[in-house]
Formats: structure tokens, sequence, C-alpha cells
């Protein structure tokens, strides 16, 4: 999956006949939908754009990456960092290698046994993840969690009768869950116990009347135990659930009708942060490691790879964003950070771009802007514990 992109190389027959082909995809779906000819052009030269400096972004984060699992394999936050790169480069074998890694240095390590069990379960490799759960559990006994990812992988694997009883135990200690008595039933159903599996789906939909499949497999229940009626009722209102659903997947139609192009950004605003927390971790570990020129080396190279960036597509608010992240947290040109952030507000007003503009006021020691930009993301989320508390922090010391 280590696909990299030469932005200033010719296109090739191959390349231009995919294009062509992207490009002529989106015109029908535009025709589709009745969108506007000219909202399409716009949105396709966007993409085009965004996946440019989504690939310039890339192609520095998997050298960086590699380099720094090389030079300091022990250290969680890289391997943690390079995960996440590897996972949305949809490269899951390498997520495995790494987290290996990872393990072999920290045996101990909660966070990388349920990222490897998750893997391997996404894989299909049922044992495997049922291995690493268990050795999580190990870590970390009251994770109750941990027994529904246990007992789904045991569904997979045909081991009914270990559902049963794994969840069984579950649930005496941590009764409330709805997902629980949903795996349950499922475990239930396969060994023929139909009435304990209505049991099961019952306190489903008590927990939570909305869980999804639900009166699907409440309905079920009830055909099994000969009920028809009492199926028919709760088929129906699955399916009135379903027909509820949105029919529109709204990262493609926008509310104005427009083609809407979330994946791309979602890629921009990993990439880019990403790759600004992995050049502030490489950097303080190659100086603590006494290799200044090193920590000097990956600074100028990921710079530089933020500056190609912008120069392909200057409007992205992720990368002006995470761009400024880089400056603050190395504390170096503070002004051309605050500048960045900015632009990323006037681009888009969100709280996390608030957020890293208030930090950026206030390493330039500009404390009320600090504030006032710092509740303005509180106010954007106020659900967010960490805004807060930041928040709270930088009031009382401007009243002191």
């Amino acid at each position: 999956m280590d696909v990299h992109f030469n932005h200033f190389q010719q296109l090739g027959t191959g390349r231009l006949r995919k294009d062509v082909l992207d490009i002529a995809i989106v015109w029908v779906i535009a025709l589709s939908f009745c969108i506007p000819v000219s909202s399409v052009s716009a949105v396709t030269e966007s993409v085009t754009l965004s996946q440019k400096a989504a690939g310039v972004l890339r192609e520095r984060l998997s050298v960086v990456s590699e380099e720094l699992l090389k030079d300091f394999p022990d250290d969680i936050e890289v391997i943690k960092r390079s995960v996440e790169f590897y996972r949305h480069c949809q490269n899951p074998y390498r997520m495995m290698e790494v987290l290996e890694q990872g393990l072999r240095f920290n045996p101990g390590n909660y966070g990388l046994c349920v990222q490897m069990a998750k893997i391997a379960f996404n894989n299909g490799e049922y044992e495997k993840a049922v291995t690493y759960w268990g050795k999580a559990l190990a870590i970390k006994p009251g994770a109750w969690q941990l027994h529904d990812n246990i007992a789904e992988a045991y569904i997979s694997l045909g081991r009914y009768s270990e559902v049963v009883e794994k969840l069984e135990a579950k649930i005496k200690v941590s009764p409330r869950s709805a997902r629980s008595y949903w795996l349950l039933g499922q475990g239930y159903m396969k060994v023929k116990k139909y009435e304990k599996a209505k049991e099961c789906y019952d306190m489903v939909l008590e927990i939570n009347p909305k869980y999804p499949q639900g009166h699907y497999w409440l309905g079920k229940t009830y055909m099994r135990l000969k009920q028809p009626a009492k199926a028919k009722e709760h088929m129906e209102i699955h399916r009135g659930h379903k027909n509820a659903m949105p029919s529109v997947r709204p990262d493609i139609i926008g509310e104005n009708g427009s083609l809407q192009h979330h994946g791309i950004d979602v890629q921009l605003d990993l990439f880019s942060g990403v790759l600004a927390r992995l050049c502030v971790r490489g950097s303080k570990l190659y100086r603590a490691s006494g290799k200044q020129e090193e920590a000097q080396d990956l600074f100028a190279k990921t710079e530089k790879a933020f500056e190609q960036s912008l120069i392909v597509d200057p409007n992205q608010t992720n990368i002006c964003r995470e761009f400024s992240f880089l400056y603050i947290s190395m504390d170096t040109k503070l002004d051309k950070a605050k500048e960045l952030v900015e632009k990323a507000v006037a681009l888009e007003e969100s709280a996390r771009n608030y957020f890293i503009l208030s930090r950026a006021y206030y390493a330039s020691s500009e404390t009320a802007k600090a504030l006032s930009a710092m509740e303005k993301a509180v106010e954007m989320d106020p659900n967010n514990i960490s805004f807060r508390r930041v928040y709270e922090r930088m009031k009382r010391k401007s009243t002191r």
C-alpha cells in the first residue's frame, strides 16, 4: 500500500485514462441527482487538488513513520501514530507488524493488545482476536466490554456454547449492556433455545429501544416460537425504522444539492495531523538522544512537505491548522503559526481551529485574544472536556 504521488511527473496514458474515468464517474453521479454541471466541475477540480495535496503529505508521512519506527522501535506514541497512518492507508498487515513490534518492547500494554485484536477480527482471524483480547483482559480485568468482543469472535468461530457461558457470567457483573444481551441472544438462537433468546432481545429493547436489528431478531425469535402475529408486529416495526433512515448518503450529496467529498477531507485531516505530531515527537526523541542534526533534518523536511501541500491546495483548513500546530509545538516561527491558523479559521470556523488559534495567541503572549478564541472553541464544542479544562485554567490565570 506504499503508493507515492509524483506531482511533477507528466501523466502517462494509463494515468490519463484513469483521470478521465474518475471525472466521468463524477459527471454520472451528478446527472443521477440532477446536479448542475458547473457544480460538478468545481468539485472535480477541488477533489483533484485535495488528492494531490494529500499525496504530498502521505509520501512524507510514510518516510517519517518508517524512519522513526526504525530509530525508536519501543516508543508507544510513534507506534500508535504509525498504526493510525497505516490504518487509513488500509494496510492491515503493516499495522499488525508495527503493533507486534510495539508489544515486543511493551508486552504489558493494554491498548496495543486491543488494537491487534480488532485488526485480527476485521481480517477474519478470529482465533488470533480472541488471543489478544484475552491478553488485554489479563492486563485490565475490569474491561468488561472485551467479553462482548470475545463473544462476537466466538460466534464467528461457531463456538456458541462458549458465547452463552461467557456472556451469562459477564451480565451478572455488568447487567445494563444492550450489546451483551444482543450477542447472548445470538448465542441462544444458535443453540435453539428460543425462549431464552427472546428474553435477551426483550432486554436489548428495554435498555435501548432503537437498538439496530433489535426488533428484527425479536421477530425472528417469535417465528421460531410459532407466534406469527408477534413476529409480524416486530418485523413491521423494524421495516418502519429501516424506511425512516436517509436514502441518500450525506457524504455524497449536500443539503444544497452539491457534491460532497468528505473522504478526502478526512484524509487530509489525518495525514496532516499525524505528520505534525510524529515530527514533534521524533524531534524530541532525537534531541534527547543527542542527535540534533537528525532532529533539524526531520523538522526541515516536514516543514517543506506542508509548504508543498499548501502550494498545491492553498485553501485547505486542515493543513493550515496542523502546520500551525507544528510551529507552535516546536516553539518556532510563531508569527507564521498565527497567520496559518487565522487563515484556517477564515476558511472554516470550527472548534478545533479556534483551539489552535488560542494556542497561537497564547504562545505570542496575546492572552486576551487567546482567551476569546478558547471561549469560542468551547461554545462550538461544549461537550469537549479538554477544551473546557483549558478554558477554565486560562480564565483563572487571567483574573490573577
